[in-house]
C-alpha cells in the first residue's frame, strides 16, 4: 500500500499524457505543494505513543477508535498492532485486503481464496489459518467474528482449513443433511505413546460443517 509521503502524481497519469512535458512539470509542482501541505499536518499525539502504551490505556483507545474484534486476552503487542490498524480497517471493511490483513495480524499466517480463484460457488471464500492455538469453540468463534466484522455481507465462508499437529485428544463435530438433518460426533484419541501425527482440520459450511483427516 502506498502512503501519502510515497505518492507521486506522475505515477497516476494515464499513458496518453504521462510523457507530455507540460503535464510532467505540473505533476512535479503538485508533488512539491502536496509535501508542504503534509508537513503542516499534525499527527494526533496518541497515535505516536501507541508503542509505549499499556493497559488500561490500550483498551480505552481501542474503544475510542472502534477497534474491530478487540479481545482483552490479546497480548500487549497484538493489542498495539490492532489499534494501529483500526483506522485503515474501518475504512476498508468489506474488501478482501481487509480480511487478509486482519487475519494475518491476529494469526500471523493466513490465506484467503475467493470463489473465482478456486472455482467455487459465486460469492463464497475459503480461509486457511496456520496457528498453534488449540481448535476450540472459543477460538473458532473468535475467528468467525474477525471474518464477520471485515468481510462484506454478500460474501459467505465456504471452508475453514486449520492444519494441526496434536499430542492429545481431538474432538470434532460434524453435521450433514441427507433426508433429515443428522448430527454426528467423531472423537479421536491419541495413541498410548502420546504422539499423534499431523492433523488436518477443515470446516466446510454449510453442507459439511467439519471434516477431519488424520
Amino acid at each position: 500500500m502506498t502512503t501519502l509521503t510515497e505518492l507521486h502524481f506522475a505515477d497516476l497519469l494515464p499513458d496518453s499524457i504521462k510523457d507530455d512535458a507540460t503535464t510532467k512539470a505540473l505533476a512535479e509542482v503538485i508533488d512539491i505543494e502536496f509535501s508542504l501541505l503534509l508537513a503542516t499536518m499534525n499527527v494526533p499525539q496518541f497515535l505516536l505513543r501507541v508503542d509505549d502504551m499499556v493497559e488500561p490505556e490500550l483498551s480505552i483507545l481501542a474503544r475510542e477508535l472502534c477497534a474491530p474484534f478487540w479481545e482483552p486476552a490479546f497480548s500487549v503487542e497484538r493489542k498495539r498492532e490492532v489499534i494501529k490498524k483500526s483506522l485503515i480497517w474501518n475504512m476498508t471493511r468489506g474488501t478482501s485486503w481487509c480480511v487478509r490483513d486482519a487475519l494475518e495480524t491476529v494469526y500471523g499466517n493466513a490465506t484467503l481464496e475467493e470463489w473465482h480463484e478456486d472455482g467455487g460457488t459465486r460469492g463464497t471464500f475459503k480461509v486457511r489459518v496456520d496457528n498453534d492455538d488449540p481448535v476450540t469453540k472459543d477460538s473458532f468463534g473468535k475467528l468467525t467474528r474477525i471474518l464477520t466484522e471485515t468481510k462484506r455481507q454478500s460474501q459467505h465462508l465456504d471452508a475453514l482449513v486449520i492444519p494441526r499437529s496434536a499430542e492429545s485428544s481431538l474432538v470434532v463435530g460434524g453435521m450433514c443433511e441427507v433426508a433429515q438433518p443428522i448430527i454426528g460426533v467423531m472423537q479421536h484419541h491419541a495413541s498410548g505413546s502420546g504422539q499423534c501425527g499431523s492433523v488436518g482440520v477443515a470446516f466446510f459450511l454449510p453442507s459439511i460443517l467439519c471434516n477431519s483427516q488424520l
